[in-house]
């Protein structure tokens, strides 16, 4: 488990910016007495979204490698 500053330290963020991202339901806190936790998985979950949201936000190539060759292209056919 992680608390809220060494998560913070961790990711090079604010211990406001992660106790924001807990708000917003990026992360699920645990209190324990007065402090505020988080497992080490749904950090890791958050990480794989965060990964797989960044792949699919990529612009796809403007063109495919077979236009470069004069092929033709799958749609094409």
């Amino acid at each position: 488990m992680f608390s809220t500053g060494a998560l913070a330290a961790k990711f090079g963020r604010s211990p406001r910016t992660i106790r924001r991202w807990a708000e917003r339901g990026y992360l699920m806190p645990i209190h324990i007495g007065g402090a505020v936790f988080f497992r080490a998985e749904d950090v890791l979950q958050l990480l794989n979204d965060q990964l797989v949201m960044s792949i699919l936000e990529r612009k796809p190539p403007r063109s495919t490698p077979l236009e470069h060759v004069g092929g033709t292209r799958s749609s094409e056919l």
